[in-house]
């Protein structure tokens, strides 16, 4: 009976690590090195968060990834995001820095952020946490459901709302960069012969489950995605002959 028990305490432990992020995502939602460790005296005007996000203005993507790492890096105590869009510029001792007044209903904060300098590490200004692998898994659940029964469904193609409303929510938590692979798409996209709907829907299906993957930590996100997108491609053609899918049929053997 004892080795019974072991044996279900080491499977729980084994779908409960599944369901956790994968590490890339984290890594690519949150600021490096980010400590879960909180500091009083941390986010405040004399000690804020140097994000660096205006350190190269005329590089928009390094911008909005600093910008998309800070807030994304904290989260309220309830795993809530963060509404940056309260700000007001300052100046502290050793220059600008902005402001943002941020409430969840029941607390307000205000976080100070320094966007012209970077860190070696990063800590939690007081009334926050860091978003951790196990928190970011709690957060995406609903998400993580409904991709689960977009791929329950027997034909999710016709599923033309649902399936946008999921790529929505995925946008809406994460943004769909890190799901989006150019190698992997642009045929689909550069296909003049091919059905645009068709076409729409292969490139959702890639990046709900590209994000499934990350969500739950699989081995290889890619070549997960890329088998979920041929699989939907040869059903969507068994069901629908007549639909022009130009060179697909080639590509996506």
């Amino acid at each position: 009976m004892k080795k019974i028990i072991t044996l279900l305490f080491i499977a729980a432990g084994i779908a409960v690590q599944a369901q956790t992020p994968s590490a890339e995502l984290v890594n690519y939602l949150t600021f490096a090195n980010l400590k879960s460790e909180v500091k009083s005296d941390y986010g405040t005007l004399d000690n804020p968060i140097l994000s660096g996000a205006f350190m190269n203005i005329s590089d928009r993507a390094a911008m909005e990834t600093q910008m998309r790492k800070l807030q994304n890096s904290y989260r309220w105590p309830d795993g809530s995001a963060l509404d940056f869009s309260k700000r007001k510029s300052m100046r502290n001792k050793d220059g600008i820095v902005d402001m943002y007044t941020m409430g969840n209903g029941k607390d307000t904060v205000k976080i100070f952020v320094d966007p012209y300098h970077t860190s070696a590490a990063y800590f939690v200004p007081k009334g926050l946490v860091a978003l951790t692998s196990p928190l970011l898994g709690k957060v995406l659940a609903p998400v993580v459901k409904m991709s689960e029964e977009f791929y329950a469904a027997q034909d999710a193609s016709t599923l033309k709302e649902s399936t946008q409303q999921l790529v929505g929510a995925i946008q809406k938590q994460i943004g769909t960069a890190l799901f989006v692979d150019a190698d992997v798409l642009t045929p689909i996209v550069s296909d003049k012969e091919l059905d645009k709907d068709l076409g729409g829907y292969l490139i959702k299906t890639y990046v709900v489950s590209k994000f499934l993957a990350h969500a739950k930590n699989m081995k290889d996100p890619k070549d997960f995605a890329t088998k979920k997108m041929k699989d939907n491609f040869i059903k969507f053609s068994a069901r629908y002959p007549e639909v022009k899918s130009g060179s697909l049929k080639d590509t996506l053997k």
